[in-house]
């Protein structure tokens, strides 16, 4: 049903339902109508029709959809690398390596993303291991998947062979141990071994493992570079077979882009953790081997698409120029939205100057508005959430500042990033003279239990019954306030909400990682990142603007 240059006269009557075509008005009723056309009152959802500069209501309608937004995204994808043998053992291959891109993909699509684990090294009496396979799934794709890598040969009472895959393991050191081969498109051979004492490297995305010689394990395979995630990096290398040091002391092959070096009379190293970079052959003169085989590295998927095409959710996020990437460290879902405005690095995200502070993490402890910068000590960065993030050891590092905030029983909210491997007792953020209980920060574990949230200030320590996990992952926390009550949330749900009182008061300022009163103890073991402070209360509506930033 069109209309244009509707003409009303006398009563019209709708049944069902019918949608405004694009173009036509929205927002807040009443406006000056404009006579035959049609307007939207988005808040309460009805439709009304404008008849010689009157309006009139004609009925309730569904508010249009959105306009279905694409892009082409360029995705790599590799497998897991493949451990390294023992006893002369050869290297692990390098998982498989694949970079192209999924074309036309539309805002609402989503895809589960598998990324492999590496293969284990040859220990005294278990043979080396394949990379496990990573892949990426949706209904929209055929299902594209990427070979780990494979073991590299060794000897356990016999020799056992090196195996294909992505990239294939390096031989052993008996005359008949060759090396395993690669896939098409996706990796190389491993080497083989020589025959007497050395093995033959495995292979890599980019080259072939070299074969051993007799006093010289072969060097694994070199990896192929990308800069999808806006920097140049060299992955899936193959890892170095093993070398029998006659000669006193030579070194085992060695490996690149991931990939692990071979040993001499010692353990071969392990492949780097999300390179599908091959694990080391080991060298030992015991029969059965006491030195292990190095592990393969685990995999890894990144997607990269213009900041301008689409939004997307999962993974880790780096921006750089106009593009966005997600990085996965591990398995999980790529979910593709509408277009967005990205506000990580907004100040005043509501536009309403609420936002007072915003703590990046970026490489450093500064304000991104530039009023309240910290000052860090021993605080190291690392890729986060958002970029890199700040990264806090437990017991030195804490970031401080003196800013005094939002005083008495006045409306406040803090918002943050956190990621943590540890078991925490201790100050996340806050602010306030903790001296005299006059503070209000998030804290973790009160009463020692441990990853426990909850907000200690003004005499009233509460905890919510959410413990955040201690296995890495990125979890998004919410203190608000509005002078009455208290709200946590986590991950955009509300974990805790009572009756409270936070006044705040001295010039102690803000604390990172840490809490004023104990400059010893109570410090953050983990990862924050996008830290903001407000003078308001928030919305759960405003509470899902920054879960999803």
């Amino acid at each position: 049903m069109k209309f244009q240059d509707v003409s009303i006269q006398g009563d019209l009557t709708m049944t069902g339902s019918f949608q405004i075509p694009y173009g036509y008005g929205t927002g807040s009723y009443p406006q000056s109508p404009g006579s035959g056309s049609l307007f939207l009152d988005t808040s309460n959802n009805l439709v009304y029709v404008a008849n010689t500069g009157s309006w009139g209501i004609v009925g309730t309608q569904t508010t249009p959809p959105a306009a279905i937004a694409s892009a082409d995204i360029e995705y790599l994808l590799i497998a897991g690398g493949a451990g390294g043998g023992a006893y002369d053992g050869g290297g692990g291959g390098a998982g498989g390596y694949l970079s192209s891109s999924l074309s036309t993909v539309e805002s609402g699509s989503s895809f589960t993303v598998t990324v492999g684990g590496g293969g284990a090294g040859q220990i005294t009496s278990t043979v080396s291991q394949d990379g496990t396979d990573s892949s990426i799934a949706g209904a929209t794709i055929s299902t594209i998947t990427t070979i780990g890598g494979g073991r590299g040969g060794g000897y356990i009472g016999s020799f056992y062979s090196a195996n294909d895959g992505g990239s294939g393991g390096g031989g052993a050191y008996a005359v008949t141990s060759t090396g395993g081969s690669g896939t098409v498109g996706q990796g190389n051979d491993g080497g083989d071994g020589d025959g007497g004492v050395s093995a033959g490297g495995g292979g890599g995305a980019g080259s072939v493992g070299a074969n051993a010689t007799s006093t010289y394990g072969g060097d694994g395979g070199t990896g192929l570079s990308s800069n999808i995630n806006g920097s140049s990096v060299a992955r899936a290398g193959g890892g170095g077979g093993a070398t029998y040091p006659a000669g006193g002391g030579v070194a085992g092959g060695t490996g690149t882009a991931g990939g692990g070096t071979g040993g001499a009379n010692s353990s071969g190293t392990s492949g780097t953790t999300n390179t599908g970079g091959g694990g080391g052959g080991s060298q030992d003169t015991a029969n059965p081997p006491n030195n292990a085989g190095g592990s393969g590295g685990s995999g890894v998927a990144i997607f990269a698409y213009p900041t301008s095409s689409i939004s997307a959710t999962g993974g880790v996020r780096t921006f750089f120029n106009d593009r966005v990437a997600h990085t996965f460290q591990s398995s999980g879902t790529f979910s593709v939205g509408g277009i967005k405005t990205y506000t990580h690095n907004t100040l005043d995200i509501f536009g309403d100057s609420s936002c007072i502070a915003l703590y990046n993490l970026d490489g450093n402890a500064n304000d991104t508005g530039g009023n309240y910068n910290g000052t860090a000590s021993n605080v190291t960065y690392a890729q986060s959430y958002i970029n890199n993030g700040g990264v806090f050891n437990g017991s030195s590092s804490v970031i401080t500042g003196t800013p005094n905030w939002p005083s008495d029983n006045n409306a406040r909210a803090i918002s943050l990033w956190i990621s943590t491997t540890a078991s925490n007792n201790g100050g996340v953020f806050g602010y306030g003279n903790g001296a005299n209980n006059q503070w209000f920060g998030l804290f973790l574990g009160e009463g020692n239990n441990y990853n426990k949230v909850g907000v200690v200030g003004y005499f009233n320590n509460i905890q919510s019954t959410y413990t955040l996990p201690s296995t890495g992952a990125w979890v998004h926390l919410v203190a608000s306030f509005d002078g009455t009550t208290l709200k946590l949330y986590a991950d955009n749900v509300e974990i805790y909400s009572a009756a409270e009182s936070y006044g705040t008061s001295g010039t102690t300022g803000f604390t990172i990682g840490g809490v004023p009163w104990n400059s010893s103890g109570e410090r953050l073991n983990g990862k924050l990142d996008q830290i903001r402070v407000f003078s308001k209360a928030l919305s759960t509506s405003e509470v899902a603007t920054l879960y999803t930033e």
